[in-house]
């Protein structure tokens, strides 16, 4: 979902906290076979059910008794941050499935599936498919619902930047830095600030392809410093910590980026702050790139290589304990 049309959209962190929706007295009295029932994860929850939903899920998650599984160690912490970060819908929806896990092994198919399809490609840094086979049927069927406007490969184009560019006034949205070379295309204005500005992608443009028409939407335009881009800090954010998104005067045909997408970065960033995934899927990357360094691209000539372990380094988001 788009943004309102119009000049401009602030964006700012918001609560966890939900509005209590209606009441409904009839929701615990469905039969667990009904149809409604089966579809309950994708309905709105009346809040004080959604409490007991989670209550139960919690608990369920507390019960986890660890088996030596890859990952397992960030598996309560990780169910808890997604029964308290996802958007209502699929919280509801992955608190069933929390509860109906009869096992453990179950259970931990529900963790490992949120975390390599749905977490792991929001951290990864090359291009990988849209969508990952899924050891846990039902949640597939989400997140093919959740990819099924990201269907054609994306191509990023000069012509693609420079809308984006003018679309935020060729500056960085967080600092108001001009766009070095427009900066000097404009005659060096000695009373604005300039640097190296990069299209940044809200949802990671390694996480699906994305249609034309909702690509600009998930970009805006921030200034990159001299190291790497993720030395982006705090520093940098307005004291309010809130960033305003405005279309500049010549390009009010143009969308702003998309709060839907701004809403799902901050959730999903939630959720890997709260239960450490993110140091996990760094190691797995780090282990990767080390196991690419060490071999040369190439086998050893006397056999010793060890194909088992860079497979399991190499494949880990498909290795299910």
């Amino acid at each position: 979902m788009a943004p309102p049309r119009g000049k401009r959209v602030r964006f700012a962190s918001p609560s966890a906290a939900t509005t209590p929706l209606r009441k409904s007295a009839r929701l615990e009295a469905q039969p667990s076979s009904s149809t409604r029932q089966r579809s309950a994860g994708l309905s709105i929850i009346p809040s004080e059910s959604w409490e007991a939903l989670r209550a139960e899920a919690a608990e369920r998650v507390d019960s986890y008794e660890p088996q030596n599984r890859p990952d397992e160690a960030i598996l309560k912490a990780s169910l808890h941050a997604f029964l308290q970060w996802l958007p209502e819908k699929g919280r509801s929806a992955v608190a069933r499935d929390i509860i109906n896990a009869t096992s453990d092994k179950t259970l931990y198919e529900v963790f490992h599936n949120l975390f390599t399809c749905l977490v792991a490609p929001m951290k990864a840094r090359s291009q990988r498919p849209s969508v990952t086979d899924s050891p846990h049927g039902k949640r597939q069927e989400q997140v093919e619902a959740v990819a099924s406007k990201l269907d054609q490969p994306s191509i990023r184009t000069e012509d693609f930047r420079e809308l984006c560019l003018k679309r935020d006034g060729y500056r960085c949205v967080v600092t108001g830095q001009m766009e070095l070379k427009h900066w000097i295309k404009s005659k060096r204005p000695a009373d604005i600030p300039k640097g190296h500005v990069e299209a940044a992608h809200i949802i990671p443009f390694s996480y699906a392809s994305w249609d034309k028409a909702s690509e600009k939407e998930n970009v805006y335009q921030l200034r990159v410093f001299e190291s790497q881009f993720s030395t982006f800090e705090l520093p940098h954010l307005p004291s309010s910590r809130k960033v305003e998104f405005k279309k500049a005067e010549d390009a009010q045909d143009l969308e702003l980026p998309s709060a839907a997408f701004l809403d799902c970065h901050w959730r999903l960033s939630e959720i890997l702050n709260a239960s450490d995934m993110a140091e996990v899927i760094d190691k797995h990357l780090r282990d990767w790139d080390h196991i690419k360094g060490s071999t040369g691209g190439s086998l050893r000539e006397d056999g010793g290589t060890d194909i088992g372990h860079i497979l399991q380094v190499g494949l880990w988001e498909r290795v299910v304990g």
